[in-house]
């Protein structure tokens, strides 16, 4: 099973667009153990996160839009117990920012150096094509979530079929309240 989250706020600062892609991008984290699998470019040339960045900020400027939200950044998580590989979980990351991101500037990222394979998802927010802003709300959240349950099911991989009813609450808490051991939900 996947699970998709939005990192934080959306991107307002150029540094951070930058940060953010030369993260996700850094193939050793912290303890120089390998971290990132294999990133893919959509509607952009890899050359590395200084020209990713400004790939995405000629966009906006381009279509005179390169002020408040600049990019958007989304994880999509896989569930430890599922037996999923590295190529795989890259796969379905990069068929989730086709279906859902079509005509815009996407960076997508497997990375394996947690107990879960994730593939992080930064969005210029600005379509290259029609100059239009990406939106990035709930209901946007909501299809992010269902395109990526759509895809995990094509390839024999389970997903979430009822929530729990803790909306509104970071993950680890939740975590902790299908434990029985959240003071928060308590």
């Amino acid at each position: 099973m996947a699970v998709v989250e939005p990192i934080r706020k959306p991107i307002k600062a150029h540094q951070y667009v930058f940060d953010s892609i030369a993260y996700i991008l850094s193939p050793e984290n912290r303890n120089g153990d390998e971290k990132c699998f294999q990133a893919t470019c959509l509607n952009c040339e890899s050359n590395g996160a200084d020209s990713l960045a400004k790939q995405f900020y000629v966009t906006r400027k381009m279509f005179d839009k390169d002020n408040k939200i600049l990019a958007h950044h989304y994880v999509q998580s896989f569930s430890p117990n599922e037996k999923i590989t590295p190529e795989l979980a890259h796969r379905i990351g990069v068929e989730l920012a086709q279906k859902i991101a079509p005509g815009f500037q996407v960076i997508v990222s497997t990375h394996i150096d947690k107990d879960h394979i994730h593939n992080h998802i930064i969005i210029n927010s600005v379509s290259m094509e029609t100059g239009m802003k990406w939106r990035g709300n709930g209901d946007t959240l909501k299809v992010l979530r269902k395109e990526s349950d759509k895809i995990c099911k094509t390839y024999g991989l389970s997903v979430i079929e009822n929530q729990s009813g803790l909306q509104g609450i970071d993950q680890s808490t939740q975590k902790l309240a299908e434990q029985g051991k959240s003071w928060k939900i308590d």
